[in-house]
């Protein structure tokens, strides 16, 4: 338990440091620490939501939901670790897709997904995959087809060269 202390602490102290990081490199950085020691018994999962929680930086709080979404055995955190993401940075559009992602396609809670997605392009309405998600979303969980090829529509809008959301397009469109 004091390697997770000291780590914790190394963060809180250690700003200017994450300052000068790539997201590669402190993506790096924290694999180091978190995959030594207690951390790497997968089935500790309350230590691990405990270290993930008290990190304090939005960009830590994305690398550790990436940290954890690439993990053998710890996509059980993941909604814990993009909902502390979204906390820390609430005007974030990719947090916000990344739970609209995980509340979909990992967790089948579609109309929590359907908000999440909604609330990505009141931030940023030009995200493509945003739009195509919800129109994925809306076609396979609630059988809304118009309001699908509409979502679709809109990816294509901004991207015409956008092969998923071509794809998607055809198949409300079949049905």
């Amino acid at each position: 338990q004091k390697e997770v202390a000291d780590w914790l602490e190394d963060i809180a102290e250690d700003d200017a440091y994450w300052v000068d990081l790539s997201d590669a490199e402190a993506l790096d950085w924290i694999k180091q620490r978190m995959l030594r020691g207690f951390l790497t018994r997968r089935d500790n999962v309350q230590e691990w939501e405990a270290t993930l929680l008290a990190v304090t930086k939005a960009g830590q709080a994305k690398l550790c939901f990436e940290l954890v979404r690439d993990q053998d055995g710890l996509q059980a955190l993941e909604e814990t670790a993009v909902q502390h993401w979204v906390d820390l940075a609430p005007n974030d559009a990719l947090a916000k897709f990344n739970l609209g992602y995980v509340l979909d396609v990992r967790l089948s809670r579609h109309i929590e997904a359907e908000m999440a997605y909604r609330a990505v392009l009141q931030i940023d309405p030009k995200l493509k995959k945003a739009w195509n998600n919800l129109g994925v979303s809306l076609e396979d969980n609630s059988g809304k087809f118009i309001e699908a090829a509409q979502a679709y529509r809109m990816a294509l809008e901004i991207d015409p060269k956008y092969a998923n959301a071509w794809a998607t397009l055809g198949s409300v469109l079949a049905e």
